[in-house]
């Protein structure tokens, strides 16, 4: 039996993935299965759309689509306007629609919308049959397109008026929603008034829960309260906020005699102060000018003796002057006969240093011509002279060469044995190193020949055949053949020698001559002697042949080191290097005088040198004669006498004399300057001096001033008092400037407090009197006093009572402060009283139902251990203690002051708001639990805690109906795919069972234990585009046994 009203059936229109799709719900159940991404989750957003209307309330709880396009104007597609709508059918075949209209732009409102039979405002006075439609008036998603088109409201409204005889109405505004919700709870298709907010809130926590199902933590304290209960909060607030008026008035009222009593309190304070501030200005000024008196007197007593002292520099200072002025022409006459002298002397210098030079000179020349003329010449050998200039040569080089020549003649003989012996020595050499080179090309070119067996040679054939040889055929071979080609050559040279038959080294061409150690190699008629060789055989036996060419290749390394090692000893020789060819026989007697030619050469020059040494003896005489001349021009330029012995010694002592003549003379021209340097400086320091003593003078008579002044102000100030009576002690260790900075900061502090007292204060900020104490700077403390207390107190002493007066008012306003908060908090608690039974009323409302015929539903509310709701019976104590104890503040606000209360009052450490304090919700935890007939708790699993959910929600409705009414009613589940099928067979019992159409979404729906069927939608992406799935969808009846096709079933029962 179908129970009216419900849903009949879902249209889509423009709506991303659906587009134009229409779904017909089923009484009890109804799946919609697909793939992920399908649509099927935004199904439960649709729903929403409908029912909420309003985007601030809105929340979508699951994907139903990418995360970057989820928000309400990505909903339609490839339209400006989508529309979601239901089908309510309150009678058989007597429908009404309702839906909304969803904009692509985020600023665009949803417009929810009713199409009833006929127009309809909320005076009119119409039944719902008389509103009813029809079937055959109703409209689908292809009624809603006109020519294919999508149509703003506006004009689909007449488009359905005109065809389909629907009269459309839509809501944009709050105000005009209320009339939509409105008509649907009076003509009962909502058992909900959702034009309330309170139960628009907690219907749209209901249908978004239902989404939200699977995700939501139903162990979560936070979750359940916001979810079964309103926000009292903001009432509990709103109330506060309205006795707040008077509650500020009072605090006002405490806080302007809080104030009064701290401005007393302040002036006392200030007035107390500056009384200390004026006393410490008046000691330090007294201090200040006794030293400023005492200190300048005794400065100035220092300074005017300072002044004696500079005048009788400064006559001194004259007097230094005049006396070197007078001495300046005595020093320059002195100069001028100390120059004469020492230029004569000077002059005269370089004559003596020449005469010197030239006497030395001449000397020694004497000595060698003397030499030359007693030594032994060699007999002039006229065949061996060369042309020379004799004069190139001085006289040592002539001995020296001369002498030698005497001794190489007495050695060798003559000079043309020394040209033989010379060149006989150089043949030997050259010879014996042409044959080493030889014996060292031969060497290297066999060591060639055996270590690469190098191509054309015939010793190289005969490595190549590999055939042994024996003793004398080897010997002749190394011994005369080594150079023998193979083949004839392409450029042959003189001695040049070649065979092509191998056969030439045959015993028979071989003869042994014992008697000379040797052998005959016959060549034809011609035969060759070659000598024993002590090398070791490498043809004897050519197994061995490595081995033996490898032994053959050492001794010819060692032969080519030795050989290499006697051509660099001989290059040491013919250099002039130190050497040694001891071991070579043909060169250990070797001359080095014979190793070139330079001995003969030098022999020949020296013979020269004495063919022309008589020359050079006349010439050397004549210059003689010449420099004696000389000697006797210079003699007669130098002031003093000159002998011929010690004449360096004469010259040392002269030039001594030299310098003592213009050590005199510089140091009259030094005392010259340093005179007149003097008397610039005495007369630069007498300026000095001059404008010091001024300076002094100026000191002297400002300090009399100071401290003459400082006496007047003395007997101004304190004139019952003798400054002399306070002579402070170590005057000069007295820092002046520090007593009178202290004076100066005393002085300003007081005059600063001075300023900050009478501005501080209404009563003073603009005293005329108090303002003539500051321009004239007398600052007195009594006319401060008085003004500032005024005529009723008048003095600090007075203070007292009108302190106590005070406090006494202050704590009446306290009291009344107290009592308006446990107003306040009394509503609190009433509330929290109201949550507790209603879930009492809601524990009842389960306890009469048995879950799936297995479960009891309950719901735990537990008080808050830490924030305990009776903490309020102690907030008028706690205020009292508060207040006693001085602490009671309302500077900030009467939040703060809660805040504070209530963490001394249950020594809770953690910070606390006032909005927590205030809110109910704080004062105790909630949980739900399955128990099973015997009270087993049975919470834990997935589908246990989305069934908690689900009971939760028809009870949050069932508290907010408050009466039994009729209306549609309908859940939504949404991926229960990870339940197993006996926590899911739950659900249609629960929906049947209180009165509700169930939606599943899930890619692989279940069966069910009833009997009754059940619609099913497979919803099929789209070929072309995947975001338009397939129209129609594959709908189907179901039944545990069998599905049939939907409009086949539908045909059939309305045949029936």
């Amino acid at each position: 039996m179908i129970e009216y009203p419900r849903i009949f059936s879902l249209s889509t229109v423009g709506v991303r993935k659906h587009y134009n799709q229409d779904y017909l719900l089923h009484q009890v159940r109804t799946d919609f299965t697909g793939n992920n991404g399908i649509g099927k989750s935004l199904i439960a957003d649709l729903f929403q759309l409908i029912f909420i209307g309003q985007k601030s309330k809105i929340s979508f709880g699951t994907e139903s689509f990418k995360n970057k396009d989820r928000h309400i104007h990505t909903i339609p597609y490839n339209t400006d306007d989508a529309y979601v709508f239901i089908h309510i059918e309150f009678k058989k075949n007597e429908f009404i629609t309702i839906g909304t209209n969803i904009g692509n732009k985020r600023s665009r409102p949803l417009k929810s919308f009713w199409i009833l039979n006929q127009a309809y405002n909320d005076n009119d006075r119409k039944d719902l049959e008389t509103l009813a439609l029809h079937a055959d008036q109703l409209a689908y998603s292809k009624d809603f397109l006109k020519d294919g088109q999508f149509l703003p409201i506006n004009q689909l409204a007449r488009h359905l008026k005109k065809n389909k005889k629907g009269f459309l109405k839509s809501f944009t505004d709050l105000e005009d929603k209320k009339e939509y919700y409105e008509f649907l709870y009076t003509n009962e298709l909502l058992p909900i008034n959702l034009a309330i907010d309170e139960n628009m809130d907690a219907f749209a926590k209901v249908i978004q829960s239902f989404s939200k199902a699977n995700s939501l933590d139903t162990e979560s304290d936070k979750i359940l309260k916001d979810f079964l209960f309103e926000n009292s909060l903001d009432k509990l607030e709103t109330k506060y906020k309205s006795n707040k008026e008077k509650l500020e008035k009072l605090i006002n009222e405490y806080n302007e005699l809080d104030e009064e009593i701290h401005t007393i309190e302040l002036k006392q304070e200030v007035l107390g102060n500056l009384k200390e501030l004026e006393q410490l200005k008046n000691d330090a000024q007294q201090n200040y000018l006794t030293a400023e008196y005492h200190s300048n007197y005794s400065q100035y007593e220092t300074v005017a003796n300072k002044c004696i002292g500079t005048s009788n520099k400064i006559e001194k200072e004259t007097d230094i002057i005049s006396n070197l002025k007078s001495d300046l022409p005595k020093i320059s006459k002195q100069i001028e006969i100390t120059k004469s002298d020492y230029d004569t002397y000077f002059k005269a210098q370089e004559s003596f240093t020449n005469y010197k030079n030239l006497f030395n000179a001449r000397a020694e020349k004497l000595a060698s011509l003397d030499q030359l003329q007693k030594m032994k010449l060699p007999e002039i050998d006229q065949a061996n002279l060369v042309k020379i200039n004799i004069d190139e040569y001085n006289h040592q080089s002539i001995i020296d060469r001369v002498n030698k020549l005497n001794s190489d003649l007495k050695r060798y003989g003559t000079i043309d044995k020394i040209n033989e012996k010379t060149s006989s020595q150089l043949k030997i050499i050259a010879d014996y190193k042409a044959v080493k080179s030889s014996e060292l090309a031969d060497l290297e070119a066999l060591n060639r020949i055996l270590s690469a067996g190098e191509d054309g040679s015939l010793i190289a054939q005969i490595l190549k055949d590999g055939n042994n040889l024996t003793k004398e055929q080897e010997t002749v071979l190394f011994g005369l053949l080594k150079n023998v080609d193979w083949g004839k050559p392409d450029n042959p040279t003189k001695g040049s020698q070649y065979t092509k038959d191998s056969s030439l080294l045959k015993s028979e061409n071989i003869e042994e001559d014992k008697v000379n150690s040797g052998y005959w190699f016959a060549i034809g008629a011609l035969r060759t002697f070659v000598p024993y060789s002590n090398d070791k055989q490498i043809f004897a036996d050519t197994a061995k042949m490595n081995d033996a060419k490898k032994k053959k290749q050492n001794a010819i390394n060692e032969q080519v080191k030795s050989i290499n090692n006697e051509l660099g000893e001989i290059l040491k020789f013919e250099k002039g290097d130190p050497y040694d060819l001891s071991a070579v026989d043909e060169l250990k007697n070797l001359n080095k005088d014979f190793k070139d030619f330079s001995l003969y050469e030098r022999s020949k020059i020296a013979m020269s040198i004495a063919e022309s040494l008589s020359t050079k003896i006349t010439q050397d005489q004549k210059d003689l004669e010449l420099s004696l001349r000389e000697l006797e021009a210079l003699e007669k330029k130098i002031p003093i006498k000159i002998t011929d012995e010690k004449i360096d010694d004469q010259l040392t002592s002269y030039i001594q004399k030299v310098a003592a003549k213009k050590s005199v003379h510089t140091d009259l021209q030094n005392k010259l300057e340093t005179s007149k340097s003097t008397i610039t400086q005495k007369e630069e320091n007498l300026v000095t001096l001059k404008a010091l003593l001024d300076s002094q003078e100026k000191e002297r008579d400002e300090l009399k001033k100071k401290y003459e002044g400082a006496l007047i102000i003395f007997k101004t100030r304190f004139s019952q008092l003798h400054i002399q009576d306070f002579v402070p002690t170590n005057i000069n260790q007295v820092n002046v400037e520090n007593l009178q900075k202290l004076y100066n900061t005393n002085k300003d502090n007081y005059i600063n407090a001075y300023g900050k007292a009478s501005s501080r204060f209404d009563t003073t900020k603009d005293d005329l009197e108090v303002k003539n104490q500051m321009d004239d700077q007398n600052y007195s403390f009594a006319v401060l006093e008085l003004v500032l207390l005024g005529p009723k107190i008048k003095h600090t002493e007075n203070l007292a009572p009108a302190l106590k007066k005070s406090n006494q008012n202050r704590t009446k306003v306290m009291q009344a402060i107290t009592q308006a908060m446990l107003r306040i908090f009394k509503l609190t608690k009433t509330k929290y009283q109201d949550f507790e039974k209603t879930v009492e009323d809601l524990n009842d409302f389960f306890n009469e139902r048995l879950i799936s015929d297995k479960y009891h539903f309950k719901i735990d509310f537990t008080p808050n251990e830490t924030f305990k709701i009776d903490w309020m019976k102690n907030l008028q104590s706690s205020t009292q203690a508060a207040y006693s104890e001085g602490e009671l503040q309302f500077s900030d606000s009467v939040e703060s002051f809660v805040e504070k209360i209530f963490a001394e009052t249950t020594s809770y450490n953690e910070k606390i708001k006032f909005s927590d304090l205030l809110d109910p919700k704080t004062y105790f935890d909630l949980s739900t639990r399955l128990l099973d007939k015997d009270g087993i708790d049975q919470t834990g699993s997935t589908g246990q805690s989305y069934t908690a959910i689900v009971l939760l929600g028809i009870g949050r409705l069932s508290i907010v109906q408050k009466e039994d009414r009729k209306g549609v009613k309908f859940l939504i589940l949404e991926e229960v795919s990870n339940m197993d099928k006996g926590n899911f067979n739950t659900f249609p019992n629960i929906a049947k069972e209180f009165g509700y159409q169930m939606l599943t979404m899930t890619p692989e729906p279940y069966g069910s234990n009833e009997d009754e069927g059940w619609y099913l939608h497979h919803l099929i992406e789209g070929y072309e585009d995947v975001n338009i799935n397939y129209a129609p969808p594959s709908s189907y009846f179901k039944t545990n046994e069998a599905r049939q096709d939907l409009s086949d079933y539908l045909n059939n029962v309305n045949d029936q």
